[in-house]
């Protein structure tokens, strides 16, 4: 599980101007990307927060709808938390 809330926009008084519609978590062996789809074309820095700083914590992209940032495993104060997936059938 990953928690979306440990990123953030550097511009975030512009986010409002983006419809962030869908994100995308890819979790492979060492490193969990995040890709976000917005409308608007984007503008702007993603990053871990309490790792801005840091450049293996941070992507920039300009003038696209899709943008990502991809994280080690071990960087950025990642925590893994595993857990079984369940259901209930009422």
């Amino acid at each position: 599980m990953f928690d979306l809330r440990l990123i953030d926009f550097a511009t975030f008084e512009y986010l409002n101007s983006y419809d962030l519609g869908k994100a995308e978590v890819e979790c492979g062996e060492n490193t969990i990307e995040v890709v976000f789809l917005t409308e608007s074309v984007f503008q702007g820095r993603i990053y871990v927060v309490g790792h801005s700083n840091d450049e293996r914590c941070v992507s920039r992209d300009t003038g696209r709808q899709t943008t990502s940032i991809t994280v080690r495993k071990d960087q950025c104060g990642v925590a893994i938390t595993r857990s079984v997936s369940s259901f209930i059938i009422a």
